[in-house]
């Protein structure tokens, strides 16, 4: 994990906060390709653009970090999100505009700045919608793949010894097909042939849809027939 300052920051911050920086700088500068699509240009100041648009990109990402939207901690919902990048960016925006008036290299053209606000803010919202909406798939996915590890580890405990050879010969054939067809398909067989669960119950425990569930179970069902039907055949024989 990369460390920022002596402290460990996650690698996706750190993407996130690289992404909206690149969002705003980009944004003072974007007037400045208006007429490829036949607009008038839009320049960013009447001097260097580059010393207030890097002075603004400091300060929306140490406004974003005052609004506590870096917290690794919380999990904001749209309108809370949306409520506190507002004012993230609100406060960035108006300190660029006093600090233009006060000293001169850091002053942005009126129609820059307009068009940098109107485009850097709904951008940054898209980003950060799409990066809540990553962290919570990457979340779910994780919680399927140890829920689907704590079934499959039950499975080698539910055979114990049989009094009968043949049975005992069974259920060591049968823990070791089962050992060979795919965890999510040996989970969900787990689930409904020793668990008696529905379909729609294994769906919810390991988000999963119901057809995929029932999908899953049949290819685990028959790759285990055909598994174990020698063996079946050689002890009814018998």
């Amino acid at each position: 994990m990369p460390r920022v300052f002596g402290h460990y920051v996650p690698a996706r911050l750190l993407a996130l906060a690289a992404g909206e920086a690149a969002i705003v700088f980009g944004s003072v500068f974007l007037g400045l390709a208006l007429p490829l699509v036949g607009f008038h240009v839009i320049r960013p100041a009447w001097g260097d653009g580059f010393a207030p648009s890097i002075v603004l990109t400091a300060l929306v990402l140490s406004m974003a970090h005052i609004a506590a939207l870096y917290d690794t901690r919380q999990n904001y919902g749209r309108a809370e999100l949306l409520l506190r990048l507002t004012i993230a960016f609100g406060a960035a925006y108006l300190v660029i505009a006093m600090l233009g008036y006060l000293v001169l290299h850091l002053t942005l053209a009126r129609k820059a700045f307009l068009l940098s606000f109107v485009t850097a803010f709904p951008a940054s919202f898209l980003l950060r919608l799409a990066h809540n909406l990553a962290l919570d798939l990457f979340r779910r996915r994780s919680t399927r793949e140890r829920n689907c590890q704590q079934w499959v580890e039950e499975v080698v405990s539910l055979f114990a010894e049989a009094s009968s050879p043949d049975e005992q010969t069974f259920r060591k054939a049968l823990a070791c097909a089962l050992s060979e067809i795919p965890a999510e398909q040996r989970a969900i067989v787990h689930l409904k042939l020793w668990e008696s669960l529905t379909f729609e119950q294994i769906a919810e425990l390991l988000d999963l849809s119901p057809n995929t569930a029932a999908s899953r179970y049949r290819y685990g069902i028959d790759k285990l027939r055909q598994r174990l039907r020698p063996l079946y055949d050689e002890i009814n024989e018998t």
